[in-house]
């Protein structure tokens, strides 16, 4: 209808009408673009929001995995150092040898490896990192991730070097056969070992002792992968307040 007009005033040559018409036509695109436009900031908005507060529930995971893995890892450390105590003592062995065997079972387990934030991989692997629109956020979360990455290739190391030198103590240890019959439920438990044995030899001493090491790195690892972690979190709730209307 509005064409068929402008096409009569052409005709009639009102040419003040043709120039109402087209600001018509022109304002009205322009309103057009502007909603489309205001829809489409709008949905970015609510999809970075999404993003951002999954993000956020990642990361306060991985700090609070970390935290317990840093307190977990220094028990074990504190284990070991307490059979390296008995073993390099001249005292007679306590008969508590029980106390003994517990430490060694914890000496002898590894955690599994903290992981990337889901949310973070996800959002790599689609393209979709650009959602995030404040750049130093965005940086941050780089860099926590190749951290984390870090720490995945540094476990991996880590087990390796914890197995091969641990191998000579591995060697002495007695598992107690009776947790595996029902193997949904067994756990890796220690049935016996010789701690007079352990005394008398400098390559179960060694091996102990690396272990030990394993633990206390794997603990401090754990604790700055928790710091970092806490810091992003800040960060990432700080940005999300900012954004409120």
């Amino acid at each position: 209808m509005l064409l068929r007009r402008m096409m009569d005033h052409v005709k009639h040559q009102n040419w003040l009408a043709v120039f109402l018409d087209f600001v018509i036509v022109v304002a009205g695109i322009l309103i057009a673009f502007q909603i489309t436009q205001w829809n489409e900031n709008r949905r970015e908005r609510e999809r970075e929001t999404y993003v951002l507060e999954r993000l956020t529930e990642d990361v306060r995971s991985i700090q609070s995995q970390a935290h317990a893995y840093a307190r977990d890892y220094q028990r074990r450390a504190d284990a070991a150092g307490r059979i390296l105590q008995t073993a390099l003592s001249d005292e007679p062995l306590p008969d508590e040898q029980p106390l003994l065997l517990e430490d060694l079972n914890q000496v002898f387990i590894r955690l599994t490896p903290i992981q990337r934030s889901p949310t973070f991989v996800e959002l790599i692997s689609s393209g979709e990192l650009g959602v995030i629109q404040n750049n130093t956020l965005r940086e941050s979360l780089i860099q926590f991730d190749l951290n984390i990455q870090s720490a995945l290739q540094s476990d991996g190391i880590q087990v390796e070097f914890w197995i091969r030198n641990g191998a000579p103590l591995f060697a002495h240890t007695i598992l107690d056969d009776q947790l595996g019959v029902d193997w949904q439920h067994s756990a890796y438990r220690i049935g016996s070992f010789d701690f007079s044995a352990l005394r008398n030899d400098d390559t179960q001493i060694s091996a102990l002792s690396w272990i030990r090491r394993m633990h206390m790195f794997a603990a401090n690892f754990s604790s700055d992968i928790a710091t970092r972690a806490d810091a992003l979190a800040e960060l990432l709730e700080r940005y999300q307040e900012e954004q409120q209307p």
